[in-house]
């Protein structure tokens, strides 16, 4: 019970493993960006990078991992601007310098706020929603509510309930759970195609639950690329990966 007690009032910290930055702390790339501040409803503020190239083939909106801040992250980004995109991304709530409470309602809001700011200047056939891990929760509540041309999931969850009542099978985890997160709802509504990414070896989130959230989509909206041997963080190293990417991103 006291074990319970502690996992449902403690869970922020356990799925939000946040890491703060100085708002003096100076971001550095070798590609042209700009930082923004957005200012959500109830007053925090979301610190994002926009990466902008001369003649982009379309804008990628990506939504990280729980794991550190924007500044590691703009080196995985990266990989997509060496490919001519724009991308746009975002630290959630008392992550680097944003603010704000841990909270899931606005957490999800804070990811729609995003997106339509960063899509202003965009067509809707060039915007790519982009979700890896935890953020691939994020990045399917934006998609079931938004319009992208393509959605793409790295190592994703059916749902926190789902993940919880792994981790912790002796608990009801639908009832504990204060960031239920549940992309297998919003994949009801998502009408966009739909590739998910996930290694066979990942010990953070289990393949299974990537696969049984593929099996909420219309099979010919989804497809799963399954990476035998891979495990959390190194799906982008697989060939299937690199390619079907290209593949991707060679139709913008």
């Amino acid at each position: 019970m006291l074990l319970g007690i502690l996992i449902y009032f403690f869970q922020q910290k356990l799925l939000f493993p946040a890491t703060s930055l100085p708002d003096s702390h100076v971001f550095y790339s070798n590609y042209n960006f700009e930082e923004i501040d957005l200012k959500a409803p109830d007053g925090a503020r979301i610190n994002c990078v926009h990466y902008k190239i001369e003649a982009p083939r379309g804008l990628i909106v990506y939504y990280h991992g729980n794991g550190r801040t924007i500044e590691r992250w703009m080196g995985v980004v990266e990989y997509f601007v060496a490919k001519d995109f724009d991308v746009f991304l975002m630290d959630y709530r008392q992550y680097g310098k944003s603010t704000g409470e841990l909270h899931e309602g606005k957490m999800i809001a804070d990811a729609l706020m995003v997106y339509d700011h960063a899509v202003q200047n965009y067509s809707k056939e060039k915007v790519i929603l982009y979700g890896r891990s935890m953020g691939t929760a994020f990045a399917s509540q934006v998609a079931a509510e938004r319009s992208p041309s393509t959605l793409i999931l790295e190592s994703p969850f059916k749902s926190i309930i789902d993940m919880g009542s792994r981790l912790f099978p002796i608990f009801p985890s639908q009832y504990i759970s204060r960031f239920p997160l549940r992309s297998d709802l919003a994949a009801e509504k998502i009408k966009c195609p739909v590739h998910i990414f996930h290694g066979t070896k990942d010990r953070t989130v289990p393949y299974d639950s990537g696969k049984q959230l593929y099996e909420c989509y219309d099979p010919k909206q989804a497809t799963l690329y399954t990476l035998e041997g891979a495990g959390h963080n190194n799906v982008a190293e697989y060939e299937l990966y690199q390619k079907t990417i290209d593949q991707i991103l060679s139709s913008y």
